[in-house]
């Protein structure tokens, strides 16, 4: 029986060294765990306020771009970035159109210098022409024919109170406006394709900011969570973290596994997996800025060569052409 004895004790040890062997291994791989999840949390942290700095910067990029503020200044009307002036223009047009053929006719002095008075209201107005930095131009050019369909001039008829009544006639006739209009039409058309490209822009940038704030407003209400979870100061989340995890070398296997299967652990590892998701989202929606911007400069420059290829004779090129340049070189 001895030696059956001794075969069996020699089992026995060699299974216990299995045993022990085998808790060795699974309290490794289960502290190596612990470690990966504090490292996981370490990086979630970090990336969670890179994350919300990187919405933020592109809110900040969709408001401050420096393409549409050099828009806003190509739009200006009084201003000069396409090589004229659309409200010297347009003053040039009625000049031409209504006012020096007034001077031929009778009082017309005195005509040219009502109408011009009327019209002023409308030309010299700063806040039609802060209207017309977002507006297009046909507005301020309707305006303009009203004015002159309804210029009428008046004679008093009559000697005797009971005779008298007052007469009118149009003063500016249907040819008079039709060339008016033949001189403004290019400009209508350019600021009006200028509009639309804006509005383009406009909207496709409203888009992005409203999925923008969305997913900063997500962001945020998540890694809040994500903290309430593990008990984490938002001052100081990398030291009560580190306070969190600093008891591996204490902890025997099941106090381990335990804690790696805390329901708040759990939670708190689904923000660490969403975390790549929302950095995807973000990247998407910046990818899509750049394309908005890219497909916006590619239509204004087509618009802003219109002058060029049309050879308008009003246009200064050489200032055209510069800021044509400008918008060519500009990133966003």
């Amino acid at each position: 029986m001895e030696p059956e004895l001794e075969v069996l004790k020699a089992e026995l040890i060699a299974l216990r060294a299995v045993v022990a062997e085998d808790r060795a291994q699974r309290l490794v791989h289960v502290r190596e765990k612990y470690k990966n999840v504090n490292q996981l949390f370490q990086a979630a942290i970090s990336d969670a306020r890179s994350l919300q700095d990187g919405y933020e910067s592109l809110l900040r990029e969709l408001s401050l771009s420096s393409i549409i503020t050099f828009i806003g200044d190509i739009n200006n009307p009084v201003g000069t970035k396409l090589g004229f002036s659309f409200m010297e223009a347009i003053e040039a047009a009625v000049q031409k159109a209504f006012l020096e053929p007034l001077l031929k006719e009778e009082d017309g002095e005195v005509k040219k210098q009502r109408l011009t008075d009327i019209l002023d209201k409308v030309l010299k107005n700063p806040l039609a022409t802060a209207l017309l930095r977002t507006n297009p131009v046909s507005g301020i050019i309707s305006k303009v024919v009203d004015i002159a369909s309804g210029f009428v001039a008046t004679t008093l008829t009559g000697t005797k109170p009971k005779e008298m009544f007052v007469a009118t006639r149009e003063v500016i006739n249907k040819e008079r406006i039709a060339n008016f209009v033949n001189q403004v039409e290019k400009y209508e058309e350019l600021y009006t394709d200028m509009y639309n490209a804006n509005i383009k822009l406009e909207r496709s940038n409203d888009y992005i900011k409203l999925s923008m704030e969305e997913e900063l407003g997500f962001s945020k209400d998540a890694y809040e969570k994500f903290l309430t979870l593990l008990s984490i100061s938002r001052d100081t989340p990398f030291k009560d973290l580190s306070n969190l995890f600093s008891k591996s070398d204490e902890l025997n296997f099941s106090d381990l596994e335990a804690f790696l299967d805390n329901q708040k652990i759990q939670q708190a590892l689904k923000f660490v997996r969403n975390m790549e998701d929302a950095r995807i989202r973000l990247t998407a929606l910046r990818g899509k800025f750049t394309v908005s911007i890219k497909e916006f400069k590619e239509d204004y420059l087509i618009i802003l060569n219109k002058p060029l290829e049309g050879n308008w004779a009003d246009v200064d090129e050489k200032q055209l052409r510069n800021t044509i340049e400008q918008l060519q070189k500009m990133s966003k």
